[in-house]
């Protein structure tokens, strides 16, 4: 091999190094994962929305109150939740167990468009960890983090807070079973 050419493969191996390093400590890449949960485990754990719910809480400061009503649709696939509240927002969500990701997904559509959006449509992924459900968008702009969580068999709590810059959630609700 002549000087040259040791050289190009030299650089050449350098950058391979260089990209497979890059991939291997991105940050996505080391995050910690989740345990895979059952698919039994996971649908247990959405079945416990089923039904109609009252929720009390604030949006922003101001006194809120929904009525919530949850049900299995699509071959008993997703947990569909209808939500109408007195001040005029609703939303229609598909909450779901993905099992090849070992992940859930959120898909949400509803009316509120002062989050920016002509379209207010929202996907999140998220897990699982006892009586919390975990639910966030891909980083970026105005991205949201909603949180499910449990207190006892007819009483859950929703929070709803952006994922980076603003601390607090802007909407805390306490849901209880009717």
């Amino acid at each position: 091999m002549t000087g040259k050419r040791k050289s190009r493969l030299f650089l050449v191996a350098l950058l391979c190094a260089a990209v497979v390093s890059v991939g291997l400590f991105a940050p996505a890449a080391v995050r910690a994962k989740h345990p895979v949960e059952p698919p039994g485990s996971a649908n247990a754990f959405l079945d416990r929305f089923i039904g109609h719910w009252i929720g009390e809480g604030t949006a922003g400061g101001t006194p809120i109150s929904d009525d919530l009503v949850c049900s299995r649709v699509l071959d008993l696939t997703f947990l569909f939740m209808r939500d109408e509240a007195l001040d005029g927002f609703k939303a229609d969500t598909y909450l779901g167990y993905r099992v090849e990701e070992g992940r859930y997904e959120l898909y949400t559509f509803n009316n509120n468009t002062a989050l920016g959006s002509s379209l207010p449509v929202r996907l999140m992924t998220g897990h699982r960890d006892g009586d919390t459900l975990v639910m966030e968008e891909k980083h970026g702009r105005g991205a949201l983090r909603y949180t499910f969580e449990f207190l006892d068999d007819d009483t859950f709590r929703l929070t709803k807070a952006f994922l980076t810059g603003h601390g607090d959630p802007f909407v805390t609700e306490i849901f209880r079973r009717q």
